[in-house]
Order: structure tokens, then sequence, then C-alpha cells
């Protein structure tokens, strides 16, 4: 199960996203415009596919911590992932996935290793093989290069992830901010022009470092006992009384069944007592035995 430090933290980065969208959003301009389509797609699972002819009947999915998209687009553009301790370990596999089944559709994801409190970044990486045809990876890297298609097909590599926090909760003064552009939040085919592009959100080493002690701080305070009212002794608790399911016990069932095989018996003898009538009155009559 999710724990408290994880959603306190994910939801602080969304909401903090959300904040900066809407905020840009506002101004009137093209970008602004465009902006209003971008949403918060939550915890959406995102379907999955392989891409092998041999796999089209088995496709996967994957449910991300948070996402952001374009409303009109099938995947979303921005997935966040946030694991602690041995969980992050599956960071690059669940990148790796997000972005070579969805065909690189999915443009950027961010993992956030809560217990080393550590940040990786994400891309896809299509590049030219000698054969002439194209390759997508996943890249793993924290340095963004240009936008547009041309991100799409080089990628720079830099350090693996950033440590935002040292051990003693202290930010690491070197860390660099999480910075997403309008073409992290849609597939090629829905982003703004290459002008249009710029650093519309911006999440601080310091954002990280408060999001994570707020979150810790709350974890804390449900495992060791926070503040909680108490009732005066001798407090009893009712609970409504329940309705009981209703079942049918084996004396009904066989009730039941005598009285559908009496109803079929009645039946099959009507239509043996049953006799045409005149021929041309256009009645019908039951006879009956003696």
């Amino acid at each position: 199960m999710p724990t408290a430090t994880h959603e306190k933290f994910i939801g602080s980065i969304r909401d903090e996203i959300s904040a900066q969208l809407k905020l840009r959003a506002k101004q009137s301009d093209t970008l602004g415009d465009w902006l209003k389509n971008i949403e918060s797609r939550e915890s959406t699972t995102v379907g999955l596919s392989s891409g092998n002819p041999s796999h089209l009947n088995q496709q996967s999915s994957r449910d991300p911590d948070t996402s952001f998209g374009h409303e009109d687009a099938a995947f979303p553009g921005l997935v966040i992932e946030v694991a602690y301790t041995q969980k992050s370990r599956e960071l690059p596999k669940a990148a790796e996935d997000y972005i070579l089944d969805t065909n690189g559709n999915v443009q950027m994801v961010v993992g956030f290793d809560t217990k080393n409190a550590k940040m990786y970044i994400w891309r896809p990486n299509l590049q030219v093989t000698s054969e002439g045809g194209y390759e997508l990876s996943s890249t793993e890297s924290l340095q963004t290069v240009s936008t547009g298609f041309v991100r799409f097909q080089k990628f720079l590599t830099t350090k693996r992830y950033q440590v935002f926090r040292n051990s003693e909760g202290v930010q690491n003064e070197s860390a660099a901010s999480l910075t997403i552009t309008p073409a992290d939040f849609a597939n090629r085919a829905l982003q703004p022009p290459d002008h249009m592009q710029e650093v519309i959100v911006t999440i601080t080493p310091q954002q990280m470092c408060l999001f994570l002690h707020k979150a810790e701080r709350l974890s804390k305070s449900i495992e060791c006992g926070g503040s909680a009212d108490v009732l005066p002794p001798q407090t009893k608790k009712r609970r409504r009384e329940s309705t009981p399911p209703e079942e049918i016990t084996s004396r009904d069932e066989a009730a039941y069944h005598a009285q559908e095989t009496l109803e079929e018996e009645r039946a099959a003898q009507a239509d043996k007592d049953w006799v045409p009538g005149d021929v041309g009155s256009g009645e019908r009559r039951i006879r009956r035995r003696q």
C-alpha cells in the first residue's frame, strides 16, 4: 500500500506543476491558450504495447503516480513516478516501458527516490541506424537539449541522477532544478512550434527538500502516534445493525424446485387436454379426461 511519504510527496509535486501551469495559462498569448489544453491525468492507467508483431494481443499497462498530457492525446506527455528503497531499482524499467511501449509518445519520465533524495529523468532517444533505419531507446539524463523533433532525435548524456538532499537532510546546493517545457507535455503532433518553447514549470531543489520534509513529517505523525483525540473512559461504540444478506437455504431451494416441477407438469397436461374446435368456428375447446 502507498505510504504517507509517497502520497504526500507526489501530491506536492503534482500540485506545484498544476499551479504553475495554471498561472502561465492565464497569460493572454498563443502559448497561454495552448497550455489550457494540458491537464493532470493523475494515476490514469497508461496502455502499453511492445510493438512486437508477435505480441499484438499481449498488451500491458502501468499506473503512474501522476501524469500530465494534452486533452487530445492518447498518452500523457509527462509521467512522474515516486519510489522508496528497493523499488527505486524498478524506475529505469518503468521509464523504458512508458517511452518504448508508447512509441515515444511519452516525452519525459521523472523519477524520485525519496529514500535517498534522488531525482532521475528519462527521455526518448530516436537515432538513425547504420542500415538507414531508426532505433528508439530510453535515455537517462538530466541535460535538456533542443526542443521538438530535434530533441527527440538527439540526446546528450550527462550524469544519471542528482541528489537534492544529503543524508543529514540538508539541501544540496549544487543540485539543479526540475524544468519542464511545453514539448514535455504532448506528443510531437500536438506540440507548439519551437519558437514557443520556454521553461514553464520549475521545481527547485529547495522545493523538493521542503516537499520531502513535509511528507516525512506526516508519515512520522501517523506511524509514531501524532495528535489524536481520546474518548472518555468506559465509552461504548455502537455500530448500526447490519442487514443480513439474503441466503437461499436448502429447504427453500427444494421448495422452489418442487414448484417449478409442478408448473411444468401442469403445462404438459394442458397440452394433452387441448383439442381443436370445429372447422371454421374459430373456437378452441379444452377437453379434460374423466
